[in-house]
This record gives structure tokens, C-alpha cells and sequence, in this order.
């Protein structure tokens, strides 16, 4: 099988988060994308961020439906800081005899080679990599050290136009907007019969 990870704090998921995955099971003849929220994102701490429970029910409403989509709890039930090689290794260990990918954007993948045990994570999978509006990609990427490069294995493929991020969702929704046009109507109507965000 070719199985593909997509993480992120999905806060919340939304239609542009469900077209990657969607362009990508298209493009690389994917068997399955894993939707993993993180526990606690390494990078930057999220306003408004809900808690891992709570943002893992939405993305099962938001890929409810599409039989090659999942939801996996494994960064939420490790707890913590959510570090990518973790999870990687840890589907892998799942999965020894299967194809692993990470859907990654390329302003992410310039940085690559400043994660957390980034030289054990590029052996453990391929990168599928979404070029998005802005951000040219450099190949290799420069924070990748010259004698590294050679274990960095990846694809490009061009993510979707509909332009949408959590946070413009949120915003929307603390001033009492609609945001059907943004995010799946489960997750629509679950963040409004819950108040979540407000």
C-alpha cells in the first residue's frame, strides 16, 4: 500500500486541508492519507487551540465519507510536543511492508533540515511535496547539509487555488460569519452546534 501522513493542529480542519489530501490520492495513486492532529505543535503555540479531543472529532466529520481517508489519535494520545519523525517511525513500524509518504507545503520543506532528528525522519519515508503561491521551491532545500541530500527523497505537485487557513476560519467565526464555503458541513454544523471558537 502507499500510505500517506498529513499532520497538522487541524484548528479546525477545513476544504483546503481535504483538497491537498484529495490532489494528492490522485497524483501519487495513494491507498490511504492518515489525518493526525498534533498534540502540541513543536513550532509556535496556536491561539485558540482546542483540545486534541475536540479537534480529532472534527477532522472524522470532515473526512467522513471518502473511504481512503482516516483519522489517527497517535500524536494526541502520546501527549506532548508532537514531533513528526515520532510518528512517522511509529506508522512505519505499523506498516513495515508499505510505501510511506509525508504531505508536506514547500515553505515547510525549505525547512526540513532544521526538525527535530530531521537526518532518522528522511530515511523513513518520502516527502510529497505541495507547491504553494509564494513560495518558490529550492531544491534541495539549502537547510539540508550537502552530505545528507542524497537520503532526502521527494515529489512536487501542486497544491489546490481555493486559498483558506484555520485562522482566517476562526476569525470568521468570532465575528459571527458563515463559514460553510470554508470548512466540511459536518464541521460546519458541529463548530455551530457546539459554539466552538467563539
Amino acid at each position: 500500500m502507499k500510505i500517506a501522513l498529513l499532520g497538522g493542529t487541524f484548528n479546525p480542519i477545513h476544504l483546503g486541508h481535504i483538497l491537498v489530501a484529495e490532489d494528492a490520492v490522485e497524483t501519487f495513486s495513494l491507498d490511504k492519507v492518515l489525518f493526525i492532529p498534533c498534540s502540541s505543535p513543536p513550532h509556535k503555540a496556536e491561539q485558540d487551540l482546542l483540545p486534541g479531543h475536540q479537534r480529532m472529532v472534527l477532522v472524522q466529520l470532515g473526512i467522513a465519507g471518502n473511504s481512503k481517508f482516516e483519522a489517527s489519535p497517535v500524536e494526541i494520545e502520546r501527549g506532548g510536543v508532537s514531533y513528526s519523525v515520532d510518528t512517522v517511525r511509529h506508522v512505519r513500524t505499523k506498516h513495515p511492508k508499505d510505501e510511506i509518504f509525508f504531505i508536506v507545503g514547500s515553505d515547510n520543506f525549505q525547512d526540513i533540515g532544521h526538525w527535530n532528528r530531521y537526518s532518522e525522519l528522511i530515511k523513513l519515508c518520502e516527502f510529497l511535496v505541495i507547491e504553494r503561491p509564494g513560495c518558490p521551491l529550492k531544491l534541495p532545500p539549502p537547510s539540508v547539509p550537502a552530505d545528507q541530500v542524497s537520503f532526502l527523497r521527494h515529489r512536487v505537485f501542486e497544491g489546490p487555488t481555493m486559498s483558506v487557513s484555520a485562522s482566517e476560519v476562526r476569525r470568521l467565526l468570532r465575528e459571527g460569519k458563515n463559514v460553510s464555503h470554508l470548512v466540511p458541513p459536518g464541521v460546519c454544523e458541529h463548530i455551530r452546534t457546539h459554539r466552538l471558537y467563539l
